[in-house]
C-alpha cells in the first residue's frame, strides 16, 4: 500500500511516526514548510497515493485533504495542539478565530479518520471545534528509550524541552520555569531546545538556564530590541559667519533645518550644447 505522508516540520515525533509506519507501507514524503504549497506535488503525490497522512489541520494538509476528499481515497488526520486551541491570553491556537480556524474546521470535516495523541487533547477538540469526540481516536505516542535504563546515580535535576522563541516563552512555559528555578538554588535546572528560532540567552542569579548564543540577558526581561538606524540625513553643523563679511549676506547666514540656505540659480549659456 502507497501512502502519502503530508509534514510542515522535521520534528522528532512526527519522523519516529514516519519510520513506523515505514516498515509496513510504501512512504511517499510530502514536505511542505510554509503556508503556499507546491500544486504539483500535491496533485501527483494524492493521485498516485492509496492512503493520505497527515499531521495537524493546518495549510500543509489542507489541499491534499481536500483532494482526497474529492477523489474518494482514505485520509488520517493526526490533530492537537496549535490546531485545536483557543488561548487567547497567550496569542495561542488557530480556534480563536479568522481565515485559521475556518481552515483547520475544514480539514477536519474532510479527513476521513481523526486522531489524536491524549484524552486533554480530545477534550479540547471538543470543547473548541464542532467536531464530536465520537469521530476522533486517541492514540498515545510512543517514546523511545534512548538511554538504554535507569542511570544508577540520579542528579537533581529539572529538564523542560521545547522550541526557543519569542512566543513560546509564554506558550511554552519558559519563563515560569526560570523564575521557578530561582527558588531552587541547590537544583541543576536545564533548558533543551528543541529547536532555535532566534538568539536567546536567559539566564538565572547562580547558573545558566538557557544559551544558544554568548549573549546573556535578564530572565525577567526578553533582550531588547537593536536600535534601529535613522533615515533622516545628519544636521549639518552651523556656520559662522566670518568677521571680513557682511553679515547681513545670505552666503554667510548660518543655516538650520528650518530656514535652508537659498539655491543659486545654475543657468546655462545659450549654447551650451554645440559647446561640447
Amino acid at each position: 500500500m502507497r501512502l502519502l505522508f503530508v509534514h510542515s516540520r522535521k520534528a522528532s515525533f512526527i519522523a519516529i511516526d514516519r519510520d513506523i509506519l515505514a516498515e509496513r507501507f510504501e512512504i511517499e514524503d510530502l514536505y511542505q514548510p510554509g503556508r503556499w504549497p507546491n500544486p504539483v506535488k500535491i496533485v501527483r503525490g494524492v493521485v498516485r497515493a492509496e492512503v493520505v497522512f497527515g499531521w495537524f489541520a493546518s495549510w500543509h494538509t489542507f489541499f491534499p485533504i481536500t483532494l482526497a476528499w474529492l477523489l474518494r481515497k482514505p485520509s488520517v488526520l493526526i490533530i492537537g495542539g496549535f490546531d485545536s486551541a483557543n488561548m487567547p491570553e497567550i496569542g495561542y491556537g488557530y480556534q480563536q478565530g479568522g481565515l485559521r480556524r475556518w481552515a483547520s474546521r475544514w480539514i477536519m470535516r474532510r479527513a476521513g479518520r481523526l486522531m489524536t495523541f491524549s484524552e486533554y487533547s480530545l477534550s479540547e477538540i471538543a470543547r473548541n471545534t464542532p467536531i464530536a469526540p465520537e469521530r476522533v481516536t486517541v492514540l498515545h505516542l510512543g517514546v523511545p528509550d534512548p538511554f538504554g535504563g535507569v542511570a544508577p546515580d540520579k542528579e537533581r535535576l529539572a529538564v523542560t524541552v521545547g522550541a526557543v522563541d519569542r512566543g513560546t516563552l509564554v506558550q511554552k512555559g519558559q519563563l515560569p520555569f526560570v523564575e521557578a528555578a530561582r527558588e531552587l538554588p541547590d537544583s541543576s535546572t536545564t533548558r533543551t531546545p528543541s529547536r532555535w528560532r532566534s538568539e536567546t540567552s536567559v539566564r538565572t542569579s547562580t547558573q545558566p538556564i538557557v544559551t544558544s548564543w554568548p549573549r546573556p540577558a535578564s530572565a525577567r526581561a526578553w533582550p531588547a530590541p537593536r536600535p534601529r538606524p535613522s533615515t533622516q540625513a545628519p544636521t549639518p553643523p552651523a556656520r559662522p559667519c566670518p568677521a571680513s563679511t557682511c553679515p547681513t549676506s545670505a552666503r554667510c547666514r548660518p543655516s538650520s533645518p528650518s530656514t535652508p540656505p537659498p539655491r543659486t540659480s545654475r543657468r546655462r549659456p545659450r549654447g551650451w550644447r554645440r559647446w561640447r
